[in-house]
């Protein structure tokens, strides 16, 4: 994947606190910006050399069953990246019968890939997380306009890139970012919007 170069804010996600936009069908086709966060922000899936990610074998697993996500529930969920403690990625429902709603599927992905790396973790491949692979919950955005979706995908392409002063990364030298600066908490109230497929 081509990594853009364009300075980016990294995300600071907020613990424990809900993020869904009350009264918003997640199941409804359209766009959403996904961040899940490894437990303590350990950096359990690989390391960044030289602005580039280097996955171990769990971070691989966890690209696959990303992947797999799109069979599994039929929806279309690049781009994405996986980093040393965290994995951002675009997905975006499709218009069906009984489409799937988002916590369905990042909850499926949570699980399964949790229940992967204690496998490994209790074969000695990786190190073990006693109290489990994940944080709580999981940040969402809803992608209101291509702008937006320009956006986040320049922000998933940089993020190797911005490893240096992501707030996730515990050798970080930036601790002040905040999601905010991208998308600010008055966005989260915003009006109905239209639909905007991702681009893989």
């Amino acid at each position: 994947m081509h990594m853009c170069r364009r300075a980016f804010t990294a995300l600071r996600l907020p613990q424990r606190k809900s993020l869904r936009l009350a009264d918003f069908d997640y199941a409804e086709p359209r766009s959403y910006f996904i961040t899940v966060v490894v437990r303590d922000r350990r950096c359990v899936f690989g390391r960044v050399v030289n602005e580039n990610v280097l996955p171990n074998p769990a971070g691989k697993m966890l690209a696959r069953e990303w992947r797999g996500l799109a069979g599994r529930f039929g929806v279309e969920n690049e781009p994405f990246v996986v980093m040393p403690n965290h994995l951002h990625g675009l997905v975006s429902i499709r218009e069906t019968v009984d489409p799937p709603a988002l916590g369905r599927i990042i909850g499926a992905f949570k699980s399964i890939t949790a229940r992967e790396y204690r496998t490994g973790a209790s074969a000695g491949r990786w190190p073990t997380m006693p109290n489990g692979l994940w944080q709580r919950g999981y940040f969402d955005h809803v992608v209101r306009d291509e702008a937006d979706e320009a956006r986040i995908i320049d922000y998933i392409n940089a993020n190797p890139a911005n490893w240096v002063t992501d707030p996730d990364n515990p050798d970080s030298s930036d601790g002040t970012s905040e999601h905010a600066r991208l998308w600010p908490k008055s966005t989260r109230h915003r009006k109905r919007i239209t639909h905007v497929r991702s681009r893989s």
